[in-house]
């Protein structure tokens, strides 16, 4: 767990606000950005990531766009390891460069029709969310994510100077205590001031929660934002999604998202109050392509109910588990609400959920790792889950293609430890 960087905690309160935003004709003064050149750009020549140096400190960057190669991937990689999609053509795009920036603004806004490239830091996480507001292609390959330390705010608790709590249901306003004891038993600290009295504890206000630790919206329709080798590490802390996606035009297809060898670590919350899943829509999406994705989670998982407009979906080689399997509150893969929503093409390939064998929570079946789950469950009216050995069906929902799988794989986590994250170098792509 982590503490909250000071200037976060100020970027929080101005987003809080409605101060600290930029505009969609302008660029936030804090990154360096690069402009590629304005002639048309060809089709770049892959070129080899370069070996991480051990320098501490990245040196700022000053190169044009065309050293940052599209497929900047190993080219002596096995077949089998190459992910299935390659980043978009970027045209005119602008770098943003995030290596040397010590903490990220509460958002970045771009115009919709600009191409972006996001570089994260090398040889250190990024302590706070990022979010991505416009944009048209963008391309984020590498980096690791990590968030600050919160916990649901609880009567009559002990707490200690500095720890962090966010209300957990109404406004899910932040308070960052300044002085430690017990809250009280009958109220929640509530307004935006420096010195709440709450029991014998004193709080701040830090602002509202930021829900996600990655989030991209607002890109428009028939755009791409590639995702790639990116560590997110949550860490427990209550109440965030690793990734949440979602375009800002709800009467067309809306963008394309492609998400690859990516690693999602400790997604926590309980059934009331925040919702924490590792991938979660919160707008329009044409397409939701998932290559190697490894992910843990006390809560959900991957959460694909088209509560937006969602054209379809495709995983590959994904492996899901809880944190602890005894006190899992949530599904694993989460495809439909209910029989009256209009449902997108999904399809599953080497899909893992769960573990083959584990004691359940009380009332608790297999199936429930998904979502529709089985018939058993007294609450689906759906129609659900056919667990035969280890293998999950949809027999009677015809947009769902393939099987999951109750259990891990075989050769193990899909994304391991290092092979997303920091110094991150590509397997490559297959071209399909």
């Amino acid at each position: 767990m982590r503490p909250m960087p000071a200037t976060l905690l100020s970027c929080l309160m101005l987003s809080a606000c409605g101060g600290g935003a930029g505009t969609t004709s302008s660029t936030p003064s804090s990154i360096t950005v690069v402009n590629a050149p304005a002639a048309a750009t060809p089709t770049p020549t892959p070129t080899p990531t370069p070996e991480p140096t051990s320098t501490p400190t990245p040196a700022p960057f000053t190169a044009d766009a065309s050293t940052l190669a599209q497929g900047d991937a190993v080219s002596s990689v096995l077949a089998g390891d190459a992910l299935r999609w390659a980043p978009p053509t970027l045209i005119k795009e602008k770098v943003v460069d995030l290596r040397s920036v010590a903490h990220l603004e509460a958002s970045y806004k771009f115009p919709y029709e600009q191409d972006l490239r996001i570089l994260l830091p090398t040889n250190r996480a990024v302590e706070e969310p990022l979010q991505i507001i416009g944009g048209r292609n963008i391309v984020l390959v590498g980096g690791e994510i990590h968030v600050p330390a919160v916990k649901p705010y609880a009567a009559g608790a002990s707490v200690a100077k500095g720890d962090m709590v966010v209300l957990p249901t109404g406004s899910f306003a932040m308070y960052q205590a300044t002085i430690g004891g017990r809250t009280g038993t009958s109220s929640t600290p509530s307004g935006t001031g420096t010195a709440i009295t709450d029991g014998t504890v004193t709080w701040r206000y830090v602002g509202l929660h930021p829900r996600a630790a990655l989030k991209f919206s607002g890109q428009p329709s028939g755009s791409t934002t590639f995702i790639e080798g990116v560590k997110i590490d949550l860490g427990q802390s209550y109440g965030y999604d690793a990734i949440e996606i979602g375009g800002w035009d709800q009467a067309t297809p809306g963008p394309d998202y492609t998400i690859q060898n990516v690693r999602l670590l400790g997604a926590m919350s309980t059934t009331s109050g925040l919702h924490a899943d590792l991938v979660q829509f919160y707008g329009s999406c044409r397409n939701l392509r998932i290559d190697k994705l490894t992910g843990t989670s006390q809560y959900q998982g991957l959460f694909l109910s088209p509560q937006h407009l969602l054209g379809s979906v495709e995983l590959h080689r994904v492996d899901l588990r809880y944190i602890d399997p005894t006190a899992q509150s949530g599904y694993l893969l989460w495809l439909f609400d209910d029989q009256n929503q209009k449902r997108q093409p999904v399809l599953l390939d080497q899909v893992y959920v769960g573990t083959s064998s584990w004691s359940y929570k009380a009332g608790m079946v297999q199936e429930q790792v998904v979502w529709p789950a089985s018939n058993k469950i007294p609450w689906n009216k759906l129609g659900g889950a056919v667990l035969k050995g280890n293998v999950l069906t949809w027999p009677t929902i015809k947009e769902i293609s393939g099987t999951a799988l109750v259990g891990q794989p075989l050769v193990g986590e899909f994304v391991r430890n290092g092979a997303a994250g920091l110094n991150y170098r590509s397997p490559g792509y297959r071209g399909l």
